[in-house]
């Protein structure tokens, strides 16, 4: 434990040094390097020998290109720059060590070293900001808010204990404004490398006008436990990538409104408390919104679905590894349609595919021209009475009760060389994927080829 800590060190003061270095080569002579320390005072330099004391002040010095180092300390005021970056010339905001310069409540004082001003709403503020990347923080029951900013980036920020009352407010795409650790609004913002946990409210909404929002490599636990989804995802172009997403109050993701994006890689348990709801949900029209290469499991609600399409349209949902899910693996609600839905594997759930009537006043039952190909489906399909399924695909699903993984009790949901599934696909024009043998293997994962795992 001793070593990794002090390669985590050792990592970050090479990140501080890289960042130094690129301020020097900015490009400009008034580029520079500004130091603030809880003992410092404000009437100074700045510099390291003579630190500024508040961010406040910090926050309005930086200009473009500059580099912000924090030292380790508590500072109860918010992060608000004055300005914004250029592109190619961010203002840098930096934890010295990481994770220990911290941004708390002001009813936290009392500790040595803390900085104290007036009670405000947010650790970190960007509100129309651009060009501002924050590194390396800890926001101890605050929260950050993006509204309206453009390219920016928090990286190695760590979220903790928001409560409702100190969260961001956020409009998410059913249009109710929601508490948030983080909320992203504006262009081309991400959150990376980050956690968000121990929070009553949801982790990130994200703005339905937004474009282009990423959260990535994350890890977000014990979030939402008023109820809330972890992550509310939604505007065009937003991304979730590589996260791990659990024991979460409501749902894993809310991606009502997403439009041409991009939910992949994410490790996404726990969630679904309330019965009949789903880890994932989409509804709209989806555009190409992708979601695949995920792992969906262990939902807690009765009756509770893994993935939902709510009466949406265009999505893609393939490579996708669903379990432990008492209700539906994949609950697609009519009306709707127009879904590629390929090689997603499903165990150890009510059913594995649900095509259902949706709003319970509807009296439209079709979906149309939904393409199912080569989906590992052990638990068979249920179909409302009153269902049509107009021009669609139905090629190369397995329902075989025994699949032959390599141990679904541990979660690995390889096939064996013996699996009777192994070459059982077809070759479908909607799946272009390379394979090993005759034919592709219905499922997740193809029999010889390389593997993929999901997660931060």
């Amino acid at each position: 434990m001793a070593s990794l800590i002090k390669k985590r060190k050792t990592v970050w003061m090479r990140v501080i040094l890289a960042l130094a270095v690129a301020c020097v080569g900015a490009g400009s002579a008034l580029a520079r390097e500004w130091v603030v320390a809880p003992d410092g005072d404000d009437d100074a330099l700045g510099t390291a020998a003579a630190p500024l004391r508040t961010l406040a002040a910090v926050c309005a010095l930086a200009t473009n290109g500059d580099l912000c180092l924090v030292r380790p300390g508590r500072y109860l005021e918010p992060l608000r720059p004055a300005k914004s970056g250029r592109a190619g010339r961010p203002i840098r905001f930096v934890s010295a060590s990481e994770g220990r310069a911290v941004l708390a409540r002001p009813d936290d004082c009392g500790s040595t070293g803390s900085v104290r001003v007036a009670k405000r709403a947010y650790g970190v503020d960007l509100t129309d900001r651009a060009q501002i990347e924050v590194l390396g923080f800890t926001l101890d029951g605050v929260a950050a808010t993006l509204a309206g900013a453009r390219h920016c980036l928090l990286d190695g920020v760590t979220i903790r204990g928001v409560t409702a009352e100190w969260g961001a407010l956020a409009t998410n795409s059913s249009g109710a404004s929601t508490p948030a650790a983080l909320a992203m609004g504006g262009s081309d913002n991400e959150f990376r490398g980050g956690t968000i946990a121990a929070c009553d409210v949801a982790a990130v909404v994200m703005a339905p006008d937004s474009t282009g929002q990423r959260i990535v490599n994350s890890l977000i636990e014990e979030v939402g436990r008023n109820g809330d989804a972890a992550l509310f995802v939604t505007g065009a172009g937003a991304q979730v990538l590589h996260c791990t997403v659990r024991r979460c109050g409501g749902q894993a993701l809310d991606a009502g409104g997403l439009r041409n994006g991009l939910i992949e890689f994410n490790d996404l348990s726990g969630g679904g408390r309330a019965d009949g709801t789903a880890l994932v949900t989409l509804d709209g029209d989806g555009r190409g919104t992708a979601v695949a290469w995920n792992w969906i499991h262990d939902a807690r609600g009765a009756a509770a679905s893994g993935l939902r399409l709510a009466g949406a349209q265009n999505m893609i949902v393939h490579h996708n590894v669903i379990w432990n899910i008492p209700g539906a693996a994949l609950r697609v609600e009519a009306p709707g349609g127009w879904h590629v839905i390929y090689h997603n594997t499903t165990w150890a759930t009510g059913v594995s595919v649900a095509l259902v009537a949706g709003a319970a006043s509807t009296n439209r039952l079709t979906l149309t021209a939904c393409r199912f190909v080569n989906n590992l489906l052990p638990s068979g399909i249920e179909t409302a009475p009153a269902l049509e399924m107009r021009f669609g695909v139905w090629q190369g699903n397995a329902t075989n009760p025994v699949p032959g993984f390599v141990n679904a009790a541990d979660g690995d949901f390889r096939l064996t060389a013996q699996s009777p599934c192994v070459d059982a696909g077809a070759q479908a024009a909607e799946v272009l994927d390379e394979y090993v043998g005759t034919a592709p293997d219905p499922g997740a994962y193809e029999f010889g080829r390389p593997d993929w795992v999901a997660g931060c």
